[in-house]
């Protein structure tokens, strides 16, 4: 025999109960820290960190009044200075692969750390 729970919030009942998850809204799990809803899952498989998303991945520290284009996958947004990192050991390469069927890293941006280039 299955078992079920039902409910519409979990918190932290030990705590200031401001923190947890809220599936109150239909086919959306937020994540609540604080009192603050910090990230979001939708039934459509879109995730949004300080937003409600607008792509697949969606993180936003603060609006930057853009519209992403209709192909992107990821979004990253600030209303400042923006930057993705990619860390990687002393001796290694890091890249950025641009591909397609026939070739995924037909095209790419690397960076070898040994020779700084």
């Amino acid at each position: 025999m299955a078992s079920e729970l039902r409910v519409d919030k979990i918190h932290n009942e030990g705590g200031d109960n401001d923190s947890g998850l809220d599936m109150s809204t239909n086919d959306v799990v937020a994540v609540k820290i604080a009192g603050s809803e910090k990230m979001r899952v939708h039934s459509d498989g879109k995730v949004g960190i300080g937003v409600t998303p607008s792509r697949e991945l969606h993180v936003q520290k603060a609006s930057s009044g853009a519209t992403p284009t209709s192909g992107s996958v990821a979004v990253f947004e600030d209303d400042d200075n923006t930057e993705i990192s990619l860390l990687g050991g002393s001796s290694s390469q890091l890249a950025i692969n641009f591909g397609d069927s026939d070739d995924p890293d037909g095209g790419m941006i690397r960076y070898t750390t040994t020779s700084g280039s």
